[in-house]
């Protein structure tokens, strides 16, 4: 059986959406950013391999405060 949930629905059942996703997805995209600007800084390819996004997970997760997660 699937049942479809309204879309403000989500929010209230999954509190992650409020505070934790968005600061990851925050952190996350400065550092990749900063990545590329790296690398266009010392004339290198745009690109990214897997251990490097990797780290760049690892960071923006640990860039997320404890007091983000309490309050979600």
């Amino acid at each position: 059986m699937v049942d479809f949930l309204t879309p403000n629905l989500t929010a209230h059942l999954q509190p992650n959406d409020d505070g934790i996703i968005p600061n990851f997805k925050l952190y996350y995209r400065e550092g990749l950013t900063k990545h590329f600007l790296q690398a266009i800084e010392n004339d290198k390819t745009m690109a990214i391999n897997l251990l490097e996004e990797l780290h760049l997970i690892r960071d923006a997760c640990n860039y997320v405060k404890r007091e983000t997660i309490q309050n979600c």
